[in-house]
């Protein structure tokens, strides 16, 4: 299987790079750039850099060439700032814009699904009428690319949305902590990386398109734990 990965330089998006070139169900891994990358991991003979200059109109003929085989995306691009269009664009249309063009991707069989795995937050807010006194703009915004990616899915044939929220993401050096405080704010970056992984290769054996902090933590640490096992 080809994974795309968007937000291939950051935090998560690093990690889900290192785990993709080890995963043996992945055999390339396409990281979404907008500039040429050349250290490691991205110069991996697995890891394949597609420089998209504009992450909202910038899929040309020729970037979706180099998508082509590719059945799943592990989205880890977005916006932290609080500003209102800077993160719509980044959060909510650079998003919608990659599905419009993943849609058009052939697929390996009639039965073949392009599956995204959406890194959302455990602070955003689908309803939008509800008034939050904290970063309310930012919130509501994710909440809005939740809904509309999930909608997206629905109405969409063989397309599979799976959103992703994340409390607290640790660095995978630290401890891990018991299941009574997984449940509630924090999940290493490791486990992260896992599940978006997963969600994008698998799906969801229990068929959900919303997986909250303590299923991510604990699918993660599960599917970590095979790893290492092998």
């Amino acid at each position: 299987m080809k994974l795309i990965v968007a937000g291939a330089t950051g935090f998560v998006g690093s990690e889900v790079v290192a785990q993709a070139i080890a995963h043996k169900s992945i055999t390339s891994v396409i990281a979404l750039s907008r500039r040429p990358l050349s250290e490691p991991p991205f110069n991996h003979p697995k890891v394949k850099v597609v420089v998209l200059e504009d992450f909202e109109k910038g899929y040309t003929p020729e970037v979706i060439e180099q998508l082509k085989g590719a059945e799943g995306c592990c989205w880890a691009l977005g916006a932290k700032s609080t500003g209102g269009d800077k993160t719509r664009r980044v959060n909510l249309n650079y998003a919608l814009s990659a599905c419009n063009a993943f849609r058009t991707l052939p697929l390996s069989s009639p039965t073949a699904k392009f599956r995204l795995a959406y890194t959302s937050g455990i602070i955003t807010e689908r309803d939008q009428d509800k008034n939050l006194w904290i970063m309310s703009d930012m919130r509501k915004i994710g909440g809005e690319a939740e809904t509309k990616l999930i909608e997206y899915a629905k109405e969409a044939d063989a397309f599979e949305t799976f959103i992703l929220r994340p409390g607290g993401i640790r660095p995978k050096e630290g401890k891990m902590l018991p299941d009574c405080i997984v449940g509630s704010f924090n999940v290493r970056v490791d486990e992260v990386a896992a599940t978006l992984i997963d969600c994008a290769v698998r799906g969801d054996e229990g068929g959900r398109d919303t997986l909250e902090n303590a299923d991510i933590a604990r699918r993660g640490r599960e599917l970590l734990g095979r790893a290492a096992e092998k």
